[in-house]
C-alpha cells in the first residue's frame, strides 16, 4: 500500500500559504510568484497540495523551450485558467537564451496574462535570475522552501544507490576491456 507522504515541515507549510494568498490575492491579474525548491519530490508533493486547494493549470516544459512567453501563450490561448504553474525550467537547455528573451518581453506578461504565474525554480536558477534578469527577479515574489528530513533521505538514497550502480558497472567494463 502507498504511504502518504509526511506533512510539511511548519516553515514549508506556511510557505504554501503564502503561495495560496498569494496567488488568491492576485486572481485576474498578472503576478510573477518563484516558489525555490531545490528537491523535485518536495516539490511534486507541494505543487499537489497547491493544485488541490486553488484552481491552477500546470504547463510542464519541454527541454528545448523556444520561447518561455509562447510557451504560456500556447497552453492559455483557448481558456484563462485562474492561475499557471509552470515547472521543468531549469531543466531547460538553452536556459540562457529563454531567461535573455523572456526579459525583452516581459512587459507583453503585464499586458497579456492577465493571471498569476507561479514558475518552479531551483536556487542555482534562482542565483542565474539575479545574475542574468535582475528586472525579472526583483518583480517576483520570491518563495522558498526547505529540504525536508524525509525528502533528504529519499534523495540521498537515490544518489548512493546511482552511484554505486555506476561504479558497479565502471568496474565491470574495466575488468572486461582488461581481460580482452
Amino acid at each position: 500500500a502507498a504511504h502518504s507522504p509526511q506533512p510539511l515541515s511548519s516553515d514549508n507549510q506556511q510557505s504554501v500559504d503564502v503561495l495560496l494568498r498569494s496567488i488568491e490575492l492576485s486572481a485576474e491579474e498578472f503576478t510573477l510568484l518563484l516558489p525555490i525548491c531545490n528537491y523535485g519530490a518536495l516539490q511534486a508533493r507541494i505543487a499537489a497540495q497547491l493544485q488541490s486547494r486553488a484552481s491552477i493549470q500546470i504547463l510542464e516544459l519541454p527541454n528545448h523551450l523556444p520561447s518561455l512567453y509562447r510557451a504560456v501563450q500556447e497552453a492559455t490561448q483557448h481558456h484563462t485558467p485562474d492561475a499557471l504553474m509552470i515547472l521543468g525550467l531549469e531543466r531547460v537547455d538553452n536556459i540562457d537564451d529563454v531567461l535573455a528573451a523572456t526579459n525583452l518581453v516581459r512587459e507583453e506578461f503585464r499586458t497579456q496574462f492577465p493571471f498569476p504565474i507561479c514558475v518552479w525554480i531551483n536556487e542555482g536558477l534562482h542565483q542565474k535570475l539575479i545574475r542574468q534578469v535582475p528586472d525579472i527577479e526583483s518583480w517576483a515574489t520570491s518563495v522558498l522552501f526547505q529540504g525536508e528530513p524525509d525528502v533528504l533521505q529519499e534523495f540521498l538514497e537515490t544518489t548512493i544507490d546511482s552511484l554505486y550502480s555506476q561504479v558497479r558497472n565502471s568496474n565491470g567494463l574495466l575488468a572486461s576491456e582488461a581481460t580482452t
